[in-house]
């Protein structure tokens, strides 16, 4: 809820790290885990993304400050939270402090949102994205804002060892459901 120390510098304040409380853990398979970040109106500017961005996470383990990024799965044309998707990964530092150690109500520490991995908004041509395992967070980020604020087609090829490895299978079928829906009201029209 509170930026990092110092971060009355507007240098700081564009580009440091910032604490965003955990507003809820949303398991999505066995082991990976979704965390809905609290943005508080003073860094909504700080923290409006598009959909492909990441974060950086600092995060103490064992004494020693851990950086990691995560993307987005959230979008902002669909979603009211900021919500990153983090799989535990064997050996994974920090992947396996946040499914073990983090819950609703704690804090973390995150940069505001980069990348470029992002959607161009001046075209109409389909939305082709390749994926497997947690690669499918910017992913579904991108799928969803195209979705949602254009018409053009999204086609996805997404890899996991077993059906019970697939994130947000869920909501995909929920997605489907919408296009297909969609598809079929516009025909009959």
């Amino acid at each position: 809820m509170t930026t990092a120390p110092g971060d009355h510098d507007p240098v700081l304040r564009q580009h440091g790290y910032h604490r965003l409380r955990v507003k809820a853990v949303v398991p999505e398979t066995l082991d990976a885990s979704s965390f809905v970040l609290d943005v508080p109106d003073a860094l909504r500017e700080t923290f409006r993304y598009r959909p492909g961005q990441f974060c950086t996470f600092r995060v103490q383990i064992g004494g020693n400050d851990e950086l990691r990024s995560y993307s987005m799965s959230s979008a902002p044309a669909t979603d009211d939270d900021l919500t990153v998707t983090v799989k535990r990964v064997e050996r994974g530092l920090v992947s396996n402090w946040f499914l073990d150690h983090v819950s609703a109500g704690d804090e973390l520490e995150l940069t505001k949102p980069a990348g470029v991995f992002c959607p161009q908004e001046d075209t109409d041509r389909p939305v082709l994205g390749f994926c497997g395992g947690s690669g499918i967070t910017p992913v579904m980020a991108i799928a969803k804002h195209v979705l949602a604020t254009t018409d053009r087609t999204v086609r996805l090829l997404y890899a996991n060892r077993d059906r019970s490895s697939v994130i947000f299978d869920a909501q995909f079928a929920r997605l489907c459901e919408e296009v297909a829906r969609e598809s079929a009201a516009a025909s009959s029209a």
